[in-house]
């Protein structure tokens, strides 16, 4: 069975603003350092580091006999496409007679929670094999040269400027910007080299963590302020075995050993510069839109809420077999369905809250705003290729470039939930490892930003 500890310390429900509906209101909070004006409120931009993790017992590899019959049941069910009619049976809907077996089934699946590890998944027949070096990827650094990241400086903030928008500008207003990738370190401060300045600017290794660094979520019940996952629960069980079973092949092409590549006539052993670790990112990326694919959620728009079995409570598994809500609901499944398998699939997860441009009238207008809007910022190891998963927009996989620009229409103006402890490896600023720098992308109107909402496609 899976490693068992105490759940997260519940945090006080609060009702998001969610900026993906028609009428949302306007008046979210400024980032950190912009003046706020009257009506406003506090961006959840708070900076809890985790304690350096406990040592833990191992995790037995003799899985219970039912929880494994029940996960080759599941595979059954998926391989002859039935799967769907239990969930339906599940809920109360289509066969009645089958309700009862549904339940039965996904309470006799396993507990998988982010502690499980990929061992136990391939021990209960989840998943074929775990992916290959995975202690490698596991002990690659996370703040190394080349690297994207968000920084807080000063910034051209005139929005209706798209390629100027969001870089450095002497004496600019002070916000969040996607435009900086990690130049090198002096002393307690990274290097940080910020579009639209030659010389790298000093920034304290901590407000580069807390923008970067991953958040965690331990234990067999997680909150995440809006929705709890817990993986005790039957429809949770089913979901995250549906979506290790589903992902099975994707995570047998995953390799994460070191790729050998050519480079200023050495033979330099670099990860994120290669074509390896490009490839892998595909790979990883597949395996998150699998998860996304099955949670099925609506956005509660219109007739939503009068269908059959539709569910807009508190449990993210019963919402991702058939579910309503706005973004930060949604992004919360999916974080929840998500947690059991980000650390095998090499996946830093954050959990953002943000604001919009689309409401900006005028180029001296502040736009940066927060708590609008809600969405996941996610990181492959050991590419560090930074981009986005917004379930309301219909955009599983979007680079942050994209993302983050005019016409992308997202502002990320602060996270929720622990951030996790820096390890010894997590930086390396040697310049012997770096990730492979891409030139600039900008979002293309009516393309890349809300445009394929959830309430514009249902």
């Amino acid at each position: 069975m899976p490693i068992r500890t105490p759940p997260n310390s519940p945090v006080a429900p609060r009702t998001p603003v969610d900026a993906s509906r028609p009428s949302s209101p306007t008046t979210a909070a400024p980032a950190v350092g912009v003046t706020a004006g009257p009506n406003t409120r506090t961006p959840v931009t708070g900076f809890t580091p985790a304690p350096a993790p406990a040592a833990t017992a191992a995790v037995t590899l003799t899985p219970e006999a039912s929880a494994v019959a029940a996960v080759r049941k599941m595979r059954d069910l998926i391989s002859t496409g039935k799967l769907d009619a239990w969930y339906q049976a599940s809920i109360g809907l289509g066969d009645p007679q089958l309700k009862d077996e549904a339940l039965k089934l996904f309470n006799a699946l396993p507990v998988v929670t982010g502690e499980t590890g990929p061992d136990m998944l391939v021990a209960l027949g989840l998943w074929s094999q775990k992916p290959k070096g995975m202690a490698e990827m596991e002990k690659s650094a996370r703040f190394l040269p080349g690297r994207q990241v968000l920084v807080e400086t000063t910034v051209h903030s005139n929005a209706f400027e798209n390629t100027s928008f969001l870089s450095f500008q002497e004496g600019g207003t002070k916000a969040i910007t996607y435009r900086a990738t990690l130049a090198g370190e002096k002393g307690d401060n990274f290097l940080v080299k910020v579009d639209g300045k030659d010389a790298p600017i000093e920034v304290p290794k901590s407000k580069i963590y807390e923008l970067n660094q991953p958040n965690e979520w331990k234990g067999e019940v997680i909150q995440t302020r809006f929705k709890k996952g817990d993986y005790t629960s039957p429809f949770m069980k089913a979901k995250v075995a549906e979506a290790a079973i589903r992902m099975d092949s994707l995570v047998a092409k995953l390799d994460f050993t070191k790729a050998e590549t050519h480079g200023s006539g050495a033979l330099a052993r670099l990860f994120g510069s290669g074509e390896k670790a490009q490839a892998m990112s595909e790979v990883q990326r597949q395996a998150v839109k699998v998860v996304h694919d099955v949670i099925h959620m609506k956005y509660p728009h219109g007739p939503v809420y009068s269908e059959p079995g539709r569910y807009s409570g508190d449990d993210a598994g019963r919402q991702a077999v058939c579910g309503i809500g706005m973004c930060f609901e949604q992004a919360s499944v999916m974080l929840a369905v998500l947690n059991p398998f980000r650390e095998a699939l090499g996946v830093d997860v954050q959990f953002i809250s943000g604001g919009i441009y689309r409401n900006v009238k005028t180029p001296t207008e502040n736009p940066f705003h927060a708590g609008e809007h809600g969405w996941l910022q996610l990181t492959y190891r050991p590419s560090m290729e930074l981009r986005i998963c917004d379930r309301t927009w219909n955009q599983p996989d979007h680079p942050a470039d994209l993302a983050y620009s005019r016409f992308g229409d997202r502002y990320p103006a602060g996270r929720i939930g622990t951030v996790a402890a820096v390890t010894g490896t997590d930086v390396n600023m040697s310049g012997k490892v770096s990730v492979k720098t891409f030139d600039r992308q900008f979002g293309v109107q009516g393309q890349d930003g809300r445009e394929h909402h959830m309430s514009l496609t249902q």
